[in-house]
């Protein structure tokens, strides 16, 4: 079975080791996309944080037009 280019993954609350693991395989031949919920702006300004400047934001991936 093929797989598409892309594949995304839309709202999951918790991730196992092992579909991490699948994940991550996935990862390494095509684009895998994690849609998380986002439950508070306080979470999501930890967050902001703890990310390292050098990650591009959304508007800098040329994939945002599509």
């Amino acid at each position: 079975m093929d797989l598409p280019d892309r594949l995304s993954v839309f709202g999951p609350t918790r991730l196992t080791p092992v579909t991490l693991a699948v994940l991550d395989a996935l990862a390494a031949h095509r684009e895998v996309h994690l849609w998380l919920p986002h439950p508070s702006d306080g979470m999501w300004e930890r967050v902001a944080q703890a990310v390292p400047a050098e990650v591009p934001t959304r508007l800098a991936d040329p994939t945002a037009q599509l």
